[in-house]
């Protein structure tokens, strides 16, 4: 964590970061995608294993962070070594979920079709990032109204970029589970249509 005085200089470092964020994980689906009919035609496993990974590596993390920053508001705040002793085990620990998940659910992948973990892991991802602003009001008092109407913005912003990224993993969930099994995914499509 580094922090600056002025708020443009932090918003703008943020923004990058959610770029580069999808850069990485448009390249994983492009990766992935490209590969996956030729691998099923010839009966290699490589693109599923590349698909679990890529799966647990975006969602898996998004999912992770997420229960890290619930398990913030669950924790009591006097436990001792809270956040190299607790908080760090439970972000990898809960990432070790997703990973076995994507593996388990990539049999699709072996055929050249889509991975129904994505879908599921952008629901579960979803679901605790909006729990993560629940807890925070029911352990804090600090709901998005109270917060915003007295201009505590590090609180506010943190819940709408929460609820913000609740809202983007529902809609790409709801995108992908609406596909024609072996049709490509929505963000391999989408690239395809800006060449």
């Amino acid at each position: 964590f580094q922090w600056f005085r002025h708020w443009p200089l932090r918003w703008l470092l943020f923004t990058g970061g959610l770029i580069g964020c999808a850069c990485i994980a448009t390249g994983f689906v492009f990766f992935v995608e490209k590969r996956k009919k030729k691998h099923a035609a010839a009966g290699l496993s490589g693109a599923r294993i590349v698909d679990a990974l890529a799966v647990t590596t975006v969602t898996g993390m998004l999912i992770a962070t997420a229960a890290m920053l619930l398990a913030t508001k669950l924790l009591p705040p006097v436990l001792q070594h809270r956040e190299t002793g607790w908080l760090q085990p439970i972000f990898w620990l809960v990432w070790l979920g997703p990973l076995a998940h994507a593996g388990f659910r990539s049999k699709p992948v072996a055929s050249g079709n889509g991975n129904p973990a994505w879908a599921e892991q952008l629901w579960a991802a979803a679901s605790l990032a909006a729990a993560a602003v629940i807890a925070n009001w029911f352990t804090t008092g600090d709901h998005l109204i109270k917060t915003i109407g007295d201009g505590y913005w590090p609180v506010a912003g943190t819940d709408l970029v929460l609820l913000a990224g609740a809202a983007t993993a529902g809609a790409v969930a709801i995108k992908y589970g609406r596909r024609t099994p072996g049709s490509p995914s929505p963000v391999y499509e989408a690239g395809l249509a800006a060449e």
